[in-house]
């Protein structure tokens, strides 16, 4: 299963990456994404819901551009 979830890792944040989309981690373990604005709303969403989905938790939106 641990296999699984590192290649989701990694399909998620190599499709960010093309996409211009930085992801982090900041000092307290919160997962951190700087989105470039050309990138669309729905998409930013996507992103922000797979990453919390692969972190476990619960998807807390803290975006400015709701």
């Amino acid at each position: 299963m641990n296999a699984t979830r590192g290649k989701c890792a990694a399909f998620i944040l190599n499709e960010a990456a093309g996409l211009g989309i930085r992801v982090g981690a900041s000092n307290d373990g919160e997962v951190v994404m700087v989105v470039p604005a050309r990138v669309p709303r729905e998409v930013r969403c996507w992103f922000e819901t797979e990453l919390y989905k692969y972190k476990g938790g619960n998807h807390r939106r803290h975006s400015a551009g709701k």
